[in-house]
Order: C-alpha cells, then sequence, then structure tokens
C-alpha cells in the first residue's frame, strides 16, 4: 500500500478493523462475506483477523458489497449506523467517541449473530451514556428498536451453535 495517501490507508484499516462487524450486522456468514465478495472463505477469514494486509481493490470491493446490502435492506439500521459512523463520517467524532461506538456495535453485532439478551440490555445502556439523543446521532433510538426487533427475547433454538440469521431476518 505504498502509493496510497494517509487518507486512504486509514479508511481501509478502519474498514479490517470494523469488518467482523460490519459481516455479523449484515446478518452473513464468513461464507457469505466470501461469496459476495468473489474471495475464498480463507482469504475473506484473513482479512477479518487481520492476517492479511486490506488492499486497496478488496477495500473497494468490500465497501460496494456493503453499500449494496445498505440500499436493498434498508431496515437494516445497524449496519447503515454503523458504516456511516466507523467509515463515511468518522471524521465528525472523536477517536473517543468513535471506539465507544465501535464497541457499542461489536456487542450489537455479536448479540444478533447469537449473543444473550443482557448483551442488547447491556448495549442499550451504554447508548444511552455514550451518545445523549440529539446532534447526527439521533439515529441511536432506532438502532435501538431495530436491535429489539432483530434479537429475540427469551430463548431460541441454535443451530450448531449459532442462531439461525435467517429467521432473524423474517421478523
Amino acid at each position: 500500500m505504498g502509493d496510497l495517501c494517509v487518507e486512504q490507508r486509514q479508511q481501509i484499516e478502519l474498514l479490517q478493523d470494523n469488518l467482523g462487524t460490519f459481516r455479523r450486522l449484515a446478518g452473513w456468514s464468513m461464507e457469505q462475506l466470501a461469496d459476495r465478495i468473489g474471495f475464498s472463505k480463507q482469504t475473506a477469514s484473513n482479512l477479518e483477523n487481520k492476517k492479511t494486509e486490506m488492499t486497496l481493490t478488496q477495500y473497494i470491493a468490500i465497501r460496494a458489497v456493503l453499500d449494496y446490502e445498505t440500499q436493498i435492506n434498508e431496515d437494516n439500521i445497524a449496519l447503515k449506523f454503523a458504516i456511516s459512523v466507523l467509515l463515511n463520517e468518522n471524521r465528525k467524532y472523536s477517536p473517543e467517541e468513535q471506539k465507544s461506538c465501535a464497541a457499542i456495535l461489536a456487542v450489537a453485532a455479536a448479540a444478533l449473530a447469537g449473543g444473550a439478551t443482557p448483551a442488547m440490555v447491556l448495549t442499550y445502556q451504554i447508548i444511552s451514556q455514550v451518545f445523549p439523543a440529539g446532534g447526527d446521532l439521533m439515529v441511536v433510538p432506532m438502532l435501538a428498536t431495530w436491535m429489539s426487533k432483530v434479537i429475540p427475547q427469551g430463548k431460541e433454538k441454535k443451530k450448531g451453535g449459532k442462531r439461525n440469521v435467517e429467521k432473524l431476518k423474517d421478523r
């Protein structure tokens, strides 16, 4: 990545740092992400786990797929919010706000991927503490509403240790 400017490198690093969160918020398995982008599952895993440095071409492909997902799945407010705060408008927020938001979204993504209801409650509490209502972050209450719809209450049957994401999307 020697020919890239500092801003391009930062954007690539931000996407790679949060790739697992974006994937889980989109409701995709590693294999589904790889299929959508045209990578092998191993390449997608290596990028997400930072075993391989993301290239500009990979960044462009992943961003295109994520942007397309937000267009066709307008109900996925969490993914739109994550992309907006962590990638598109990240310069609007202090590094502390960015880290807090990344942590919040990672918890939300983990809860969506099969975490327990207490993770959702913790996320609500963190959101209300970190981002008071107002400003550009008015989408946070909508994120909380979205989470309450897609993260089931009580017990859910699991397949192979993971919640059936397709069932969650149908709600």
